[in-house]
């Protein structure tokens, strides 16, 4: 898997695909909303049958004796690991509904595809799983579970280019970056075929640049032996990256050098790590 470059910057994506019907959307934006939940009018709704709720993107939570909550999906946004839903929240008392509002919440991932807390967004970053029953938590953790899930249903036929536009933390320096997206995953595409890649920007720093990349292309994607300069997550900084690209996607051995020599190495199958070790 790819690491993505968003150190001090902002990353927009406009995603234009044909023939996939989902409703997630890539975004960098937040909405900051109030300390109220948005209240909205009230139907003839009726506390749905369990039956019905397998089969929708909701989940249901006890809220104590004769009280029930339903949290129907919204909408769906994406942030990086940060996966943003808003929910219609019906109350439901002795099966009579009682009020109906709406509440977002974010589920924030590891590299793994783990979850590692839900944040409502009213309630800044402290962990709400913290507040819920066993019973609730295991309810927000399978609906997590199943939103990555979902998201691995995208037709592999759906493919089609994605401009990116990263804004440098001074504000004055753009660059733009197209994507193709293959089995799942944002591969970048070169516009130019059969060339030799050796570039560099960013912040000029001891070793080179913030930046950097140098391969050939192939069929438009990154083929064969690559070196590159990346800001990781991990070490919160660019860090320098080599190892073998099979049609855009990482495969083999990559090795991770944080300070000059290598430090680690991530074994890759299909663009993803399946074994970490050291040299």
């Amino acid at each position: 898997m790819q690491i993505i470059r968003r150190f001090n910057f902002v990353l927009i994506i406009h995603l234009f695909m044909v023939g996939c019907k989902k409703d997630i959307v890539a975004s960098s934006k937040i909405d900051v909303k109030s300390n109220k939940a948005e209240r909205i009018n009230k139907n003839d709704k009726t506390f749905p049958k369990l039956e019905e709720i397998k089969h929708s993107p909701s989940l249901v939570i006890s809220c104590g004796s004769g009280c029930a909550m339903t949290y129907n999906t919204k909408m769906i946004t994406q942030n990086g690991l940060d996966i943003k839903v808003k929910f219609t929240v019906d109350l439901f008392i002795n099966e009579e509904l009682s009020d109906t509002y709406n509440e977002t919440y974010i589920f924030s991932y590891n590299s793994l595809y783990k979850l590692k807390k839900i944040t409502k967004e009213s309630e800044g970053n402290e962990d709400f799983l913290e507040t819920q029953s066993i019973d609730n938590q295991r309810s927000f953790r399978d609906f997590a579970k199943e939103l990555i899930e979902n998201k691995t249903d995208v037709s592999e036929n759906c493919f089609k280019d994605i401009l990116n536009v990263f804004l440098q933390k001074n504000k004055k320096e753009y660059k733009h970056f197209r994507y193709l997206v293959s089995e799942n995953m944002f591969l970048d595409y070169f516009i130019k075929d059969n060339e030799k890649v050796n570039k560099n920007w960013g912040e000029k720093e001891e070793n080179g640049y913030e930046y950097y990349i140098k391969g050939d292309v192939k069929n438009h994607l990154k083929s064969g032996h690559w070196e590159e300069k990346r800001y990781s997550f991990e070490y919160n900084r660019s860090v320098w990256l080599d190892g073998d690209y099979n049609n855009g996607i990482r495969d083999k051995e990559w090795n991770i050098s944080p300070e000059g020599a290598v430090e680690k190495i991530n074994l890759y199958k299909k663009g993803s790590i399946v074994k970490t070790f050291s040299p």
